[in-house]
C-alpha cells in the first residue's frame, strides 16, 4: 500500500480544471488548515519550481516540499513531494472527455528515483502509514478543492 490514486469526472473543460490544479495560492487561501511557507518560480511551473507548503491537523505540523518535475499545460503535472523522511512522485493527467468535461488522474507513489531503496524499505517494514494518510489526505484536498471550485462556477 504505497500508492495513492484519485479519479474524477469534471464537469468543466480541461482548461479550467488545468487552472485550478495549478493555482496553489489559491488552494491555501481556501483551506485554512495549509498555508504557503515559500514559492520559488512565482508559481511557475517550470522544472524546478518549489512550493513549501505546511499543513496542521490537530497538534501534528506536516511540511510538503513541492517540486515541479516536468509539465504539459492542459494534460499533464509531475511533482516531486518530500514529506519527512519520505519522498513521493505525484502525477495528474487531464484529459478531455466525450462530453466536454475533463477526466482528471491524480496518482502518488514513493520515488524510487529518489529513495532507489524504498521498494526494497518497504519489504522489510512496514510504511510510515501516518505520511501515507497525510499525503493520501493532501491529495484529496487539493483534487476536491480543484473539482468542487471548478463546479461552482
Amino acid at each position: 500500500m504505497t500508492t495513492v490514486t484519485v479519479r474524477r469526472q469534471v464537469p468543466a473543460a480541461p482548461i479550467d480544471v488545468w487552472r485550478r490544479l495549478v493555482d496553489i495560492e489559491r488552494l491555501v487561501v481556501d483551506d485554512h488548515t495549509l498555508d504557503l511557507i515559500d514559492l520559488e518560480g512565482q508559481g511557475d511551473l517550470h522544472p524546478g519550481a518549489r512550493a513549501v507548503v505546511s499543513r496542521r491537523h490537530g497538534l501534528r505540523l506536516t511540511t510538503y516540499d513541492v517540486r515541479v518535475l516536468d509539465s504539459l499545460p492542459v494534460r499533464m503535472l509531475c511533482l516531486g513531494v518530500i514529506v519527512g523522511k519520505e519522498a513521493w512522485l505525484v502525477e495528474a493527467h487531464l484529459r478531455p472527455a466525450a462530453d466536454g468535461g475533463t477526466e482528471l488522474l491524480v496518482a502518488a507513489d514513493l520515488d524510487p528515483a529518489r529513495t532507489p531503496h524504498a521498494v526494497l524499505r518497504g519489504l522489510t517494514r512496514p510504511l510510515d502509514l501516518g505520511l501515507y494518510h497525510q499525503v493520501s489526505d493532501l491529495i484529496a484536498r487539493w483534487i476536491g478543492h480543484t473539482t468542487d471550485l471548478v463546479a461552482v462556477r
